[in-house]
Formats: C-alpha cells, sequence, structure tokens
C-alpha cells in the first residue's frame, strides 16, 4: 500500500468546523430560575435574620384544666351568668 501526501488543499478539506450550539429558550428559563431560586434564599434569609438567632421559643404551655369563672363569666351573656349561680 503506498501512502500519498495531501497537499494543502486536500487537508483543507478533510477539516470538520464544529459549530457551537446556540443559547435556546431552555437556557433562558435555566438563567431565570437560578436567579429565582437566588432572589428567594436571599429574603429568606432577610426574614429569618428579623427574628434573630433564638430558635427555641418561650412560651409556657401549662393549661388549666378547669375554666375560671371569670373566663366563663366574660364570653357568656349576663343572663346565662345569673341563670348559673
Amino acid at each position: 500500500m503506498a501512502q500519498t501526501r495531501l497537499g494543502s488543499s486536500q487537508a483543507a478539506s478533510r477539516r470538520v468546523a464544529i459549530v457551537k450550539p446556540k443559547n435556546d429558550i431552555y437556557v433562558s428559563l435555566l438563567a431565570i430560575a437560578l436567579v429565582a431560586v437566588l432572589i428567594g434564599l436571599v429574603l429568606m434569609l432577610m426574614e429569618f435574620n428579623e427574628y434573630g438567632r433564638t430558635i427555641t421559643p418561650n412560651v409556657s404551655l401549662h393549661m388549666p384544666s378547669v375554666a375560671s369563672p371569670e373566663f366563663v363569666a366574660s364570653i357568656l351573656p349576663e343572663r346565662a351568668v345569673a341563670a348559673l349561680a
């Protein structure tokens, strides 16, 4: 088998042109989604910083088992309170 040298015109014709793919609408939507997630993250951190660093609430969970007479009197009409007495 004899090997032949390619001339410059033949070598140029064997080159393959690589075309960079163009950005389409899906790349744009991906960029918009990334920006939206980043904005949401920043807003969430700003909201979290308003509450401070403490996470545990300082509330008492003790509830009386029987309603006090003052509470009952405050929610019932006066006729019902008079009937109970």
